[in-house]
């Protein structure tokens, strides 16, 4: 996952949280509305000004960003221990037919 899909993922939670609407915060930020949707949706990036005013308006520090991408990091090796375990279960599987 990437820093613009973490960015996105906690923009929109902390928007939800402060009930705005995506216009809203597109407005303060100086940006178009279907802009500030894409960086929602992790598919765009911006220059960093325009990322500061977003964090300044929905009130994300770096500490909102390191947590997240904890909880992602461990999702991810928990899915990658699931995989290991099922190749190997099919390995074993194969060899005894």
């Amino acid at each position: 996952m990437t820093i613009k899909m973490y960015f996105g993922i906690i923009a929109r939670k902390k928007r939800k949280e402060f009930g705005l609407s995506q216009e809203k915060v597109a407005e303060y930020a100086g940006m178009t509305t279907q802009m500030y949707r894409e960086i929602e949706k992790g598919k765009r990036s911006t220059a960093w000004e325009k990322w500061l005013i977003i964090c300044a308006v929905l009130r994300i520090g770096v500490e909102d960003m390191l947590r997240l991408q904890e909880c992602l990091l461990a999702e991810d090796e928990g899915k990658a221990e699931l995989m290991k375990w099922l190749k190997a279960k099919q390995a074993s599987e194969t060899a005894g037919k």
